[in-house]
């Protein structure tokens, strides 16, 4: 729990300081949910964690949440980015 609140926390502040690389950070999470890999940042992370992690963003980003959800909806290849981590969370 510890690493997935360290995740979070570094990642709202690479939200502030440069949202572009949020969108990257994003993007590598996504991806490591879909392949089933280790997050190369915090490897002790699962894939329901990472999914927490990206779950958070979504809740909380606002304006930025549109981006976020067009760059996991596009790694997921499913329309609804909500439905895509609910699947992870309960599988």
């Amino acid at each position: 729990m510890q690493d997935y609140r360290s995740a979070v926390h570094v990642l709202r502040a690479i939200s502030y300081y440069d949202p572009e690389a949020l969108i990257l950070e994003i993007e590598e999470i996504g991806m490591c949910i879909k392949e089933n890999k280790k997050y190369e940042e915090w490897p002790t992370l699962s894939r329901k964690d990472l999914a927490l992690v990206l779950e958070s963003f979504i809740e909380d980003e606002g304006r930025k949440d549109i981006l976020i959800e067009r760059t996991i909806r596009r790694i997921s290849n499913e329309g609804n980015v909500r439905a895509f981590i609910r699947n992870v969370l309960t599988s």
